[in-house]
């Protein structure tokens, strides 16, 4: 049996110690990794989430302004349809108008010749009369 000198007692503490050490870094290093990881996959998952909110913000804005355009863009084709039809409107009241006035001045031409007859007949009546 070789016997052990003190010298070599300790150094096999140490190298003991050592590796206990070592094994105790190597513990608290995968520990670190491991909550390293666990937090990344946490940060990635929240990212994800987030980029997905906010795809579904910017489809749902650019849907709600699609439809506001195409709104306007039918009230503004209704518009232009109603001045289209009033355009015509007008121009054919304007028509109307126009035909109802000449008869009117026809009218009033038959009833100023009439006039003018009656009265040229009175005054010639009167004029007859006083000679």
């Amino acid at each position: 049996v070789v016997e052990q000198s003190p010298l070599n007692t300790l150094d096999e503490e140490l190298a003991l110690a050592d590796a206990n050490i070592v094994s105790e870094a190597r513990e608290r290093v995968a520990e670190v990794e491991e909550k390293r990881r666990v937090e990344k996959e946490h940060l990635h998952f929240k990212l994800t989430s987030v980029e997905g909110e906010f795809d579904k913000a910017i489809r749902e804005l650019g849907e709600e302004k699609a439809k506001a355009v195409a709104a306007l863009t039918d009230e503004i084709k209704a518009l232009k349809e109603k001045i289209e039809y009033d355009k015509g409107k007008s121009a054919s009241d304007l028509i109307e108008l126009e035909k109802k006035n000449k008869e009117l001045m026809i009218k009033l031409e038959g009833k100023y010749e009439k006039r003018l007859a009656s009265d040229t007949t009175r005054y010639m009546e009167l004029k007859n009369k006083y000679d």
